[in-house]
């Protein structure tokens, strides 16, 4: 005899339900997407902001920027350039230059140093050994 409620129908129900709704919703992301790509008047970036949340959001608009900043120069210019990656930002670059503050979710606008960790500074002393070492054998006279 079957219950009135089988919950495991229903979890699989309300699961494909979910998986439904985040296909619609990255479906309605990409369409808006594309519409403030091409909208002058900016009223679809507004939509598209609205739909990210801050971490997406500040990832979408230095990378906008970026883009913007490299359709300046020449592709054999940029490609030469050190601070060049790509016709977009990526994602762990991004991550890498705007790192998460310890303790918050805000970002800081820094660069990774050599004294941020243990690791770091470990291998920025490897860095100065191999310079050391490097520099006495290649300054000998024979």
């Amino acid at each position: 005899m079957k219950n009135k409620f089988d919950i495991d129908a229903l979890s699989l129900k309300l699961d494909s339900i979910h998986n439904e709704l985040d296909e619609e919703k990255n479906s309605f992301k990409e369409m808006v997407t594309t519409i403030s790509q091409k909208d002058e008047t900016n009223v679809a970036k507004e939509t598209l902001y609205s739909l990210m949340n801050e971490d997406e959001k500040h990832y979408y608009i230095i990378n906008e920027e970026y883009k913007e900043l490299v359709s300046r120069f020449s592709l054999a210019y940029v490609e030469m350039s050190e601070w060049y990656c790509g016709p977009e930002i990526p994602l762990d670059v991004y991550n890498k230059i705007y790192k998460k503050s310890l303790g918050n979710d805000k970002k800081t606008h820094q660069y990774g140093t050599y004294l941020d960790s243990k690791k770091d500074v470990r291998e920025l002393y490897q860095l100065f050994a191999f310079m050391l070492l490097f520099e006495s054998y290649t300054t000998r006279v024979y």
